[in-house]
């Protein structure tokens, strides 16, 4: 699990390890219980950039950003590579979309 700040629709700082070291795993836990709009706990596979809607339930509220015309992107880190430099055995090129 991962803790974003979101700002404006949008996943923008992962916070995760800053919040762990100021308030543990207890602390952290009773802070996501009370989830708001400045706080979202996501899972690993989403990283800073995707999208975010509130209005969405569970993983639903993240959205993957779709990689621009000629770009692929890595499921598993979040990089974007250029379509055909030999990598994209381990991207695909899904548009959008929830988690």
């Amino acid at each position: 699990m991962k803790v974003f700040l979101v700002r404006g629709n949008s996943c923008a700082e992962d916070v995760t390890e800053v919040l762990l070291r100021a308030l543990g795993p207890g602390g952290l836990s009773r802070i996501l219980s009370g989830e708001g709009d400045l706080l979202a706990a996501a899972p690993d596979r989403v990283f800073p950039g995707w999208g975010f809607d509130p209005a969405a339930v569970g993983d639903a509220r993240f959205l993957r950003p779709v990689p621009p015309a000629g770009w692929r992107m890595d499921g598993e880190t979040g990089t974007l590579y250029r379509a055909g430099d030999g990598i994209s055995d381990r991207t695909d090129t899904k548009d959008g979309g929830g988690v």
